[in-house]
């Protein structure tokens, strides 16, 4: 009797464990997200940073759009879980390449995704987002595995965050707006169906 009480002890006390460094895992990432918004936004309401890289104004009607949004609201957040061979155009096998390439080509991957979403709104939706893509990195050894989260705000347009990981616990944040109307964000079903209407079949996604 005693070992069984000892076991269902240990094993909440496992799932207790694995359940506090998820929570641990999910804030992290937000505040990670949140601090490459911070910058975008920024990089976007600053003038000066336009006239420095010497943005066209023919990108200024994409811009103002991107302005009139409401980025201080809190944001709905969504994990996506998007299977590799959905991110890239041509597949790619593991054991072809080292460890560091296969790697890279993941990464590469990952970070493609807004740019397929974007393309279909045309040059300037590409070259708009791109222009106000903002990276930081981060040291941390809690996230182990590439992950994509997605910010969904109610008055402006969507930002999705690409973490990339590489061997030295170096995690690489990458935001990106989210530049077409088409991309339902209510829930995450819409969102589900959203990326499968851009090409992305087999989408799993979690509210975090």
């Amino acid at each position: 009797m005693k070992i069984k009480i000892l076991t269902v002890f240990l094993c909440m006390t496992l799932l207790l464990t694995m359940l506090s460094s998820c929570a641990a895992k999910d804030k992290f990432l937000k505040n990670c997200g949140e601090d490459v918004i911070s910058m975008m936004v920024e990089m976007l309401e600053n003038d000066e940073y336009k006239e420095i890289y010497g943005i066209s104004d023919q990108y200024d009607e994409t811009i103002s759009k991107l302005r009139e949004g409401n980025y201080e609201k809190r944001a709905e957040i969504y994990e996506l879980t998007v299977p590799i061979d959905q991110l890239s155009e041509k597949s790619f096998d593991e054991d072809d390449f080292s460890k560091d390439l296969y790697t890279y080509l993941c990464s590469s991957a990952y970070t493609s995704f807004a740019s397929r979403i974007n393309i279909a709104s045309g040059v300037d939706a590409v070259a708009t987002s791109s222009m106000f893509a903002a990276q930081k990195c981060f040291t941390s050894n809690k996230v182990k595995e590439n992950t994509i989260y997605l910010y969904a705000f109610e008055d402006a347009y969507p930002i999705v965050v690409t973490f990339t990981v590489s061997g030295d616990n170096t995690l690489r944040a990458l935001g990106y707006f989210i530049i077409n109307d088409e991309f339902d964000t209510d829930d995450e079903d819409s969102i589900r169906k959203s990326c499968k209407n851009f090409g992305f079949s087999g989408v799993t996604v979690e509210k975090r």
